[in-house]
């Protein structure tokens, strides 16, 4: 009997850059990018909601579907939550919720992704689907 999440087959392999949380495979349900030393520009990171994993993944590079053309992963942000951003692609008409911590490093995503719940609501209203539900079930 497969062990299975949020329909995700916990027992299948894990492929590494995959989208997924290399330690459980869950699909990640925040992004978050930060200063890393040493680097050029902020790094993205992928947050794992089921096992709490964090890893770091290709600045532009859909979790879903590994969708790598910008021009068909657009993102929003609003005046009222300059760090938090929805982070779409039009191919799997999917979403993440990503939070800028190079904006405001005292940030905590999550608490972040929840502050901002006026972004999923307007990604739903436009068809997107988020990837993983964030602390609001949406």
């Amino acid at each position: 009997e497969a062990l299975v999440h949020a329909g995700v087959d916990l027992d299948r392999p894990r492929t590494p850059g995959s989208g997924h949380c290399p330690a459980c495979g869950a699909p990640p349900s925040i992004s978050f990018r930060k200063s890393m030393a040493g680097s050029d520009g902020a790094s993205r990171f992928l947050g794992c909601g089921l096992c709490g994993t964090e890893w770091q993944t290709n600045r532009v590079r859909c979790p879903s579907c590994g969708e790598t053309d910008p021009q068909r992963l657009p993102g929003w942000q609003s005046e009222t939550h300059p760090a938090a951003r929805v982070e779409a692609c039009e191919t799997c008409q999917r979403y993440v919720k990503s939070v800028d911590l190079t904006l405001d490093a005292r940030a905590v995503p999550e608490v972040d992704e929840l502050r901002s719940l006026s972004l999923d609501l307007w990604a739903v209203e436009h068809g997107y689907v988020r990837l993983e539900p964030g602390l609001a079930g949406l």
